[in-house]
């Protein structure tokens, strides 16, 4: 027998019993007698046991309730001869059994499907899969959300809390309304159309559909615009009491009115009907209906606010009347929103017509006043407006006349004047003959135009019941005095300007008023003499004095004491003269001008005898007088004004001071030896000088110039 296999009886038969062990291989048999042994003959033995437990069961690990077909498999199992399916109570198999396949009908009840492998040696371990039994999702509970909504509004949520072992939620709302959001969930946003209806949900799952919840919508609309407003379409500014109402709008829940600005609502806002209070400004009562879908539109009424009219304006009319005169009318504009108006007059004085009009027509007594008028309407009367109404039976004599008493003959724009009187309507002025008023007849200034005649300026105020008394200025006319006779004199640079036979007061153009004048300006000259206030025409004359010749001057270069005398040369125009220290007959000696510098004039005369001069310096050193003393020094400011300051690092024992031609002027001591020394020259005519200071025996000289 196999290894491990044991031989538990009938050996040395034709028949042996074996306890086998584990190990598969051949159980053999030999024959054998006293000749010997035969070959083996032998039949294999393989070893088998009960099949192992089988995988994992695949198939749903959840069925719905009494379902059918349900199919369940393993994968073969080695060894296996058949298998054994179970199921939970209630489930049935219908097809399978002993095969590694099985088909189930479920029950309503969950548990183990189960299968097990079976052969001649054992039945294997059970392999379980837990399936769950499923039913029909419960009918949703109540929706909540808003049992009303507004005609397209959006963001209306409608929920319900979540239905056991549904998958997903199917919603239906009324026709026209879409859900924006939600679809599938317990809860959704919809936005709502014009119609009412339902909103519904059911649950789902793999086992069906559940049965619909509904909630009923009903949708309403914004109300309807109100109709007309009734209450008054005028009122007077300030009142009270004023009622406006509408009849209800079909759906509407309140009601907002507005007025005017400032006026104010002081009863039934919310409501149909409104009391108002007005200020003073017109506009309109206007109502909206509210609901919870919206305003409407506004209803308005335009209401007109009155107020007493305001103070009529200007009287017009006369505001001087004569002494019981008769149809003396006065009137105004109309004045807005007046329904009539009360005229009143001055004592003595009647309304013959138009009392309650625009126009009254008035017969005065003897007393003025004023003529006065009041607007009415329905709201109030207005304020007085007056006229004050003079009655004349007699003027005064007008003021003294202002104005010149004496004028010129032919003078223009005289002006003449008096203070107003009283109740006057109208002033006639008179002049002297050959004069004329060229303005203000008829008023209390006239602008007179004379001639040649003296006489009286007059003046009478009337008005249309009287005239006064004459008022009178006596005017002296006088005559224009004859134009100047003019002459002049040219020479260089000036003319000489001259009037001839004058009398009164001469007035040039350059405001001279002397009979001669001079002037250097080629130009036109005016003149004109005065007397007795009465100016003569213009005279004129055009002056035209010589002018003078351009001279120039060409730098001198320096030279030295020992330099013979030389001819100057360097003036334009030739032909001048040259003249200064060391110059005679238009030559320079250096000897004779001895060290320094000095000033040299070039002067020229024109043909009409008209002189101008240049000036240039030369320097004379070399030996002699130093012009460059070792000792420092300097002079300052130059030129100058007035003082003139000497600094040296020594003391300078003397100044002498010399004009532009070598003249001596003055000797100043150093008396106190200042290393700084101040000369005041402010007293010295403009020009060149020659200074001369002695410092340490050596003598200096300095050109300087004095200005003004």
């Amino acid at each position: 027998v196999p290894a491990g296999s044991t031989i538990t009886g009938g050996q040395g038969t034709t028949s042996a019993t074996v306890t086998f062990g584990t190990t598969s291989g051949n159980v053999s048999v030999t024959a054998t007698n006293t000749c010997g042994t035969t070959s083996a003959s032998s039949t294999a033995v393989t070893f088998s046991s009960a099949p192992a437990t089988p995988g994992t069961i695949s198939g749903s690990s959840s069925a719905c309730a009494n379902s059918i077909g349900n199919v369940y498999s393993i994968t073969a199992i080695s060894g296996a001869a058949s298998y054994t399916w179970t199921v939970p109570t209630g489930a049935t198999i219908t097809a399978g059994q002993g095969t590694n396949s099985a088909t189930f009908t479920f029950g309503s009840t969950s548990g183990n499907v189960s299968v097990t492998a079976t052969n001649t040696c054992g039945t294997s371990s059970a392999q379980s899969k837990a399936v769950t039994i499923n039913t029909i999702p419960a009918t949703p509970g109540t929706i909540t959300g808003n049992a009303t909504a507004c005609s397209s509004s959006t963001g209306n949520v409608y929920s319900i809390t979540a239905v056991s072992g549904a998958a997903s939620y199917t919603w239906a709302v009324p026709a026209g309304a879409t859900i924006t959001a939600g679809q599938g969930t317990n809860s959704v946003t919809v936005t709502m159309g014009a119609s009412s209806g339902n909103v519904s949900v059911t649950a789902t799952n793999t086992c069906g559909t559940s049965s619909a919840q509904t909630k009923a919508v009903t949708i309403n609309t914004t109300p309807s615009t109100p109709g007309s407003i009734t209450g008054s379409a005028t009122a007077c500014s300030s009142s009270t009491g004023n009622v406006y109402s509408i009849t209800a709008v079909s759906g509407a829940t309140s009601y907002t009115w507005t007025v005017p600005a400032g006026s104010t609502i002081t009863a039934g806002q919310g409501t149909t009907s409104a009391t108002v209070t007005f200020g003073s400004t017109s506009g309109n009562v206007s109502v909206t209906a509210i609901n919870t879908c919206g305003t409407t539109s506004a209803s308005s009424i335009a209401v007109t606010i009155s107020s007493a009219p305001a103070t009529p304006g200007t009287i017009t009319g006369s505001t001087l009347a004569c002494a019981n005169s008769t149809g003396n009318v006065y009137s105004i504009s109309s004045v807005p929103g007046a329904v009539s108006y009360a005229w009143s007059v001055p004592a003595g004085a009647s309304i013959t017509a138009g009392q309650g009009t625009t126009s009254a027509t008035v017969t005065f007594g003897s007393t003025s006043g004023n003529v006065s008028v009041t607007a009415t309407n329905t709201c109030g009367t207005s304020s007085a407006n007056n006229f004050a109404v003079a009655i004349s039976s007699v003027l005064a004599t007008p003021s003294s006349i202002t104005g010149s008493a004496t004028v010129c003959e032919n003078s223009t724009g005289k002006i003449y004047s008096i203070s107003v009187v009283p109740n006057a309507t109208n002033y006639n002025w008179t002049v002297p003959s050959g004069a004329t008023i060229s303005a203000g007849q008829g008023t209390t200034s006239a602008t007179v135009t004379f001639g040649s005649t003296s006489g009286n300026v007059s003046v009478t105020a009337t008005n249309t019941c009287v005239s006064s008394n004459t008022q009178n200025l006596a005017i002296l006319v006088n005559s224009t005095p004859l134009t100047p006779s003019v002459s002049k004199i040219d020479s260089c640079g000036v003319s000489i300007l001259s009037v001839t036979a004058t009398t009164g007061t001469i007035k040039w153009s350059t405001n001279a008023s002397t009979p001669v004048i001079r002037v250097t300006n080629p130009a036109t000259y005016t003149v004109t003499q005065t007397v007795n206030s009465c100016i003569s025409s213009v005279a004129s004359i055009v002056a035209t004095p010589f002018s003078f010749p351009t001279v120039t001057l060409q730098p001198l270069s320096a030279v030295c004491n020992s330099t013979p005398t030389f001819t100057l040369t360097g003036g334009s125009p030739v032909n001048g003269n040259y003249s200064g220290t060391g110059v005679t007959a238009n030559q320079f000696n250096p000897s004779i001008a001895g060290s320094g510098s000095f000033p040299i004039i070039y002067s020229y005369t024109d043909n009409n005898g008209c002189t101008s001069t240049a000036q240039q310096t030369i320097s004379v050193g070399c030996n002699g007088i130093d012009d460059n003393s070792k000792t420092s020094f300097v002079v300052y400011p130059n030129p100058t004004s007035n003082i003139l300051t000497f600094a040296s690092e020594k003391p300078i024992d003397e100044v002498v001071i010399y004009d532009g031609l070598g003249k001596y002027i003055s000797t100043m001591k150093n008396t106190l030896n200042q290393t700084e020394w101040k000369i005041d020259i402010s007293n010295y005519s403009e020009g060149f000088y020659m200074i001369e200071m002695t410092l340490e025996g050596t003598k200096v000289r300095q050109t300087i110039s004095k200005i003004k």
